[in-house]
């Protein structure tokens, strides 16, 4: 472990910077928790509200773009990052 000396700050101050810093690490964790993981399982109607375009659309497309969905229940899922392939000149 290395030793850092800090000299011309008071403790006070010191501990002001670590606050702000934590704060700020915190803070940039929490952004990248609100992101949406690609390989995140959503419906085909969280897909449609995404994509502005009907559910019938979404299970259209993907019958043309060979796009694995699976069923939990009633309610079939597809991953996030599978949307990108609707979004492609190939997809469109």
């Amino acid at each position: 472990m290395q030793t850092i000396q800090i000299t011309g700050i008071s403790l006070q101050e010191l501990q002001a910077m670590l606050n702000e810093s934590a704060i700020s690490a915190v803070k940039k964790v929490l952004e990248e928790q609100k992101k949406p993981s690609e390989w995140e399982d959503i419906s085909i109607q969280t897909a449609a509200k995404e994509m502005n375009c009907s559910t019938r659309t979404i299970k259209r497309r993907m019958k043309e773009l060979k796009i694995q969905g699976y069923k939990v229940g009633k309610t079939i899922l597809i991953q996030r990052k599978d949307l990108k392939k609707f979004k492609t000149p190939a997809g469109l």
